[in-house]
């Protein structure tokens, strides 16, 4: 019995033996050489996407990649298949938090299924940034912008024998228009809303001065004298 006792504890030491050495005793590797093409980064949710291009290196078997962020995250593995000694691929790194990130690349040899010694490595500079998601604001309206005052274009006698107006250029309100007799009496006013620029006055025979305003009675925006008889 002492024998297989001695054998068992042989085996045991042959298994801690082979855990405790070194990988890059198992791998006579040279770097190949590994390319960031574009960084994408993620904008309002969306994951960040990043390009890049592996040349095989000498020895290379089972090469993975993983990436390595500042914020010490690791992302991967991922696989990588070469043809005709290159690989060039996407992948995405998921959603990263708003701010400023430097990107590693390594590109390790997989031993028994798990992380080897590092075949080759790529730093990601300067910083890159990821925008914080604001929240969608509605596109402002187009401010109008207006081009001429309030201004009678025509004053006529209708059918009816009354004066006739018609206005352009009307303002959304405050359209006032103001008559006055030869004496400098007020006899007619009227404050017409906007889109009704065509009204008619019912006066007497004789001559007027008609007066436009919008922003006070000071000064008015066009003065001057019908008649009729």
């Amino acid at each position: 019995m002492k024998w297989k006792k001695f054998l068992i504890a042989g085996i045991i030491a042959i298994i801690v033996a082979a855990i405790c050495i070194p990988s890059s005793i198992f791998a006579n590797t040279t770097g190949g050489d590994v390319t960031i093409l574009e960084i994408k980064p993620g904008k309002c949710g969306e994951g960040t996407e990043v390009t890049f291009s592996v040349s095989r290196g000498s020895g290379w078997v089972n090469p993975i990649a993983y990436f390595i962020l500042n914020t010490a995250t690791y992302v991967g593995p991922f696989p990588i298949t070469f043809s005709n000694g290159t690989w060039q691929g996407t992948v995405s790194l998921g959603v990263l938090p708003p701010g400023h990130h430097i990107l590693f690349l390594f590109i390790n040899e997989g031993l028994w299924g798990g992380p080897g010694p590092i075949l080759a490595s790529v730093e990601v500079a300067p910083f890159f940034d990821i925008e914080e998601c604001d929240e969608e604001k509605p596109e402002p309206e187009p401010e109008s912008v207006r081009t001429h005052p309030l201004t009678c274009w025509q004053v006529f006698i209708n059918d009816e024998g009354n004066f006739e107006f018609i206005f352009f250029w009307e303002y959304a309100d405050n359209n006032w228009v103001k008559i006055y007799d030869m004496d400098g009496n007020l006899v007619y006013e009227i404050d017409f809303s906007y889109g009704k620029p065509r009204f008619e006055v019912d006066l007497p025979d004789g001559m007027y001065t008609v007066r436009t305003f919008h922003d006070g009675f000071e000064n008015p925006i066009q003065e001057f004298v019908i008649g009729k008889s």
